[in-house]
């Protein structure tokens, strides 16, 4: 049987397809962690998923990061360091300082607008400190809607629809790397965002006009962070059902834990 999704179900995926000491069933993977890090749209589409408009790799000694598969380059502003070392990854980091005004972004009119186009965003991030406060992780959308982490340390999403509308999850997310989603689906009329360990919905609201993708501070400022990987789906490609999300996350060597 061909390997893929089928209803958010992933069918036939033998043993051996895990690879030896590898947590992910994707063909890159990072040595150390066993996580899926994709870098080509191929990847994607030979596990069953719809291929990312943009993926950035994020292992750049400076500047701003590349799209590997699109034109969607991240433009920096002053993050702490490049190529920062992650305790149990291979991987290097691009890391941003705590309450800071750090970020990468881009809102470029390829982007998803999200007044009509659906938007998801995954990203690799880990949060080395608790923030005082509110801090900025992952941000798209006309109305500057965003996963945010909260000063227990716990993730929620956040909406600005002129009084902004929040929701929280109930897991602190320590200081270890995890996946974090954010998904705009314009045509179900769902805003969800995920970690490994919660699912967060706060309620759906029709996006203004706007194409905007950040990691790290905008509306909020950001947390003392290490963002390791990213990618980002459009329009009917991002529409992702709860259970595809918890399929990739799998596949990719996560164990979410959410239903």
């Amino acid at each position: 049987m061909t390997a893929g999704v089928v209803g958010g179900v992933r069918v036939g995926v033998g043993v051996d397809e895990l690879g030896s000491g590898s947590t992910s069933r994707f063909a890159t993977n990072d040595s150390t962690s066993g996580k899926g890090v994709p870098l080509t749209t191929a990847e994607y589409i030979a596990r069953g998923y719809a291929a990312p408009m943009s993926i950035w790799g994020l292992q750049e000694a400076s500047g701003n990061p590349a799209d590997s598969v699109g034109a969607v380059t991240l433009t920096a502003t002053s993050p702490a360091g490049y190529q920062q070392a992650v305790a149990g990854w291979t991987r290097k980091a691009i890391t941003f300082a705590a309450n800071s005004n750090d970020l990468f972004n881009n809102s470029a009119p390829a982007l998803p607008d999200t007044s009509t186009t659906s938007q998801l965003i995954l990203a690799y991030i880990a949060v080395t400190s608790a923030p005082a406060g509110d801090a900025e992780l992952v941000l798209g959308g006309g109305n500057n809607t965003r996963i945010v982490i909260n000063s227990s340390n716990v993730m929620k999403v956040s909406v600005d629809t002129g009084a902004t509308i929040t929701a929280t999850g109930a897991t602190p997310v320590g200081v270890v790397v995890r996946p974090y989603v954010l998904k705009i689906n314009v045509t179900g009329s769902a805003i969800v965002g995920y970690n490994d360990l919660d699912k967060v919905v706060p309620a759906f609201s029709a996006s203004a006009s706007g194409t905007k993708v950040f990691f790290a501070a905008g509306i909020e400022n950001a947390p003392a962070s290490a963002l390791l990987y990213a990618a980002m789906w459009k329009g009917a490609a991002a529409e992702m059902s709860d259970a595809t999300v918890k399929a990739l996350l799998t596949d990719l060597g996560w164990l979410p834990v959410w239903t």
